[in-house]
């Protein structure tokens, strides 16, 4: 299991990387309204 954090578009990048490589590959890729921790900015 890999589970990441990112930009819209950066998600939308690996979402078609991971079809094209693995199409029987099972994603969930869900919004998020806040995310706290080293590396995000706050606001």
């Amino acid at each position: 299991m890999i589970m990441t954090t990112m930009k819209r578009s950066q998600a939308l990048k690996l979402r078609n990387y991971i079809r094209q490589a693995e199409p029987t590959a099972f994603m969930l890729i869900s919004n998020s309204s806040e995310i706290i921790g080293k590396g995000f900015l706050a606001g």
